[in-house]
């Protein structure tokens, strides 16, 4: 089954507010309110921090063996990791500094 990124919408936590853009799910910590405030107060440093999308959580259940998304890296403060977890445990640990900017990622997953 492919989940568009409106249906998407709902499995996200961790954000303040989701935005799709030129055709990927956007994930930020502030408003519209506050990421204007930070484009006018320091536009070359605090407002393209306000668009990180760090600490994101994806959750919801599911008896597929394999899920994939499709992703871009817009801006980089740090590189992270892409973490999967099945049943509450760690399954899967992919690092940020090792991705394309733009690609696909893909797990295969236990059954049950």
């Amino acid at each position: 089954m492919k989940i568009s990124n409106k249906s998407l919408q709902k499995y996200v936590y961790g954000v303040y507010q989701t935005k799709i853009e030129k055709g990927y799910l956007g994930f930020y910590h502030y408003d519209d309110k506050q990421m204007d405030y930070l484009l006018n107060r320091d536009a070359s440093f605090w407002y393209p921090r306000s668009k990180f999308s760090s600490s994101v959580t994806l959750e919801f259940k599911t008896q597929s063996t394999f899920i994939s998304f499709d992703y871009k890296i817009v801006e980089v403060g740090s590189y992270d990791s892409v973490d999967v977890y099945v049943n509450s445990f760690p399954y899967q640990i992919v690092k940020a500094d090792e991705l394309e900017k733009k690609g696909t990622l893909s797990f295969s997953l236990p059954e049950g």
